[in-house]
């Protein structure tokens, strides 16, 4: 199978010369290449590493060696470097500091091969990209029995130069975490904090020093309990929106990888009372059952920690959920550059055409109301009665989303595996590149996964 690729760019110049490209030899004979590891390689760097030399050897029989790079001399075998390695580096040029973190390149010559991305997993994907597309591996859902190792004699792979970068820059899913490494390997990686998360800014046992955070109800500053989202913040105390700004700026600080920071509304309603909030407040008239009675005044605090934010942290995202009373976006109001809103909804409901005329409007309204968004999917499969695959509704689901600014996935799967797994496995390639062919990755996952029974498997019904 092709795997799906976002964005291929060409890494090397041609040179001028009309020589026949010569293939990489990983195995023919008594060649056999050698794993050269990052000299600073961590985390799921170093996983990559050992998984490409255990899969190596589970295809081959033979046992593939894993050097650090300053430690690999010529003499021990063809080199495939995993990691920003010193031929990596050169190969990629300047190119490498315009990397997507998430972004990977796989680079085969005859002399070498080069699995790397920026970050750790960026690097782990690129050698599962390597195991797929040039030994055959597939992990086709959690455990042994979804994985397919082909037995090979020998492996030799021609040259390629490619950079994969994702068309949704953050994907994440939740209720997959008992599959183990599964989900990693299908480069689902969440960048964007969105979720409910105001009780955790404004923890109940602040309200003893600071009761000004916390909203008028009924003529009175209400106190949070342990866990209790029947609540929102004051959204107009200037004390409040600077300690909402300085909670970021710690959890920033304190984290320089950490790309963003959640302001999600708590998972009521109790929203503030006092006059200021009041006199902000501009409910919105519904749409099509949707309510958006508190936007103007949620999106107008956001807006604010946001601009409190832009001097020190300018490049920092703050996500948020639109959900519930702050569902429909602000009228006339254009939020901060850095926000970045989770419009939720269920695109398996895409076979009602009304029903996908009106989410695709709400999408195009807040996308004409911010610079980049997400989208928040029901993909539940667990707890039906019959399959819910709904894999090219989803495909256009995503070509529309991407098309509307939309840079961010998380969806709540909790799987049934046996039905699930084909849907979460193609969706995982369609958020990377949503122009990847679903019958061709169907197809291939049915001959993998089932064998003699993929022709009953391939009928329309089981799409």
């Amino acid at each position: 199978m092709r795997m799906s690729v976002a964005v291929t760019l060409t890494l090397l110049l041609a040179t001028a010369t009309c020589a026949v490209a010569a293939d990489f030899t990983v195995l023919d004979g008594d060649t056999q290449a050698v794993i050269v590891r990052e000299r600073l390689a961590r985390g799921e760097a170093l996983t990559a590493c050992q998984e490409l030399a255990a899969y190596l050897g589970k295809s081959t029989g033979r046992t593939f060696a894993v050097v650090d790079e300053d430690d690999y001399e010529p003499a021990q075998g063809p080199p495939i470097y995993v990691g920003m390695c010193g031929p990596v580096k050169a190969a990629l040029g300047m190119a490498r500091y315009g990397m997507d973190r998430d972004a990977f390149a796989v680079i085969v010559t005859g002399d070498a091969a080069m699995l790397a991305g920026p970050s750790p997993w960026a690097t782990y994907w690129a050698v599962c990209q390597f195991l797929e597309d040039h030994v055959g591996v597939r992990w086709l859902i959690p455990g042994p029995l979804g994985e397919d190792v082909p037995a090979h004699d020998a492996i030799t792979v021609p040259e390629v130069r490619q950079v994969h970068t994702p068309a949704i820059l953050s994907r994440l899913w939740s209720g997959a975490q008992y599959g183990g490494a599964w989900s990693l390997r299908q480069r689902i990686h969440g960048r964007y904090a969105f979720h409910h998360n105001l009780l955790r800014v404004f923890p109940p046992e602040l309200f003893d020093e600071h009761p000004e955070y916390f909203p008028v109800h009924g003529g009175e500053r209400y106190r949070p309990g342990p866990d209790d989202h029947s609540w929102q913040p004051c959204m107009t105390d200037p004390g409040g929106i600077a300690h909402a700004a300085d909670v970021a700026r710690a959890a920033f600080d304190a984290n320089r990888d950490l790309e963003s920071f959640s302001f999600g509304i708590n998972d009521g309603h109790g929203y503030c009372e006092c006059e200021d909030c009041q006199a902000v407040d501009r409910p919105i008239p519904e749409w099509h059952g949707f309510s958006g009675e508190k936007s103007v005044l949620y999106y107008t605090w956001l807006n604010q920690i946001a601009e409190n934010l832009e001097a020190d942290h300018p490049d920092k995202m703050l996500g948020c959920l639109a959900y519930s009373a702050v569902i429909l976006p602000p009228p006339g109001m254009r939020l901060h550059r850095n926000i970045i809103p989770y419009l939720t909804s269920n695109r398996s409901d895409y076979w009602d055409p009304a029903f996908r005329s009106q989410d695709e409007t709400m999408l195009e309204r807040w996308a004409a109301a911010t610079s980049q968004m997400g989208i928040y999917e029901y993909g539940y499969g667990m707890g039906f009665a019959i399959p819910r695959i709904y894999n090219h509704l989803f495909q256009d689901a995503i070509r529309h989303a991407v098309a509307n600014n939309v840079r961010g996935f998380y969806a709540e799967v909790y799987p049934n595996w046996g039905l699930d797994g084909h849907k979460l496995y193609v969706m995982a390639r369609l958020l990377w590149d949503p122009e990847a062919d679903v019958d061709a990755i169907t197809d291939d996952w049915n001959e993998r996964m089932f064998r003699t029974a993929a022709a009953p498997m391939n009928e329309p019904t089981s799409r």
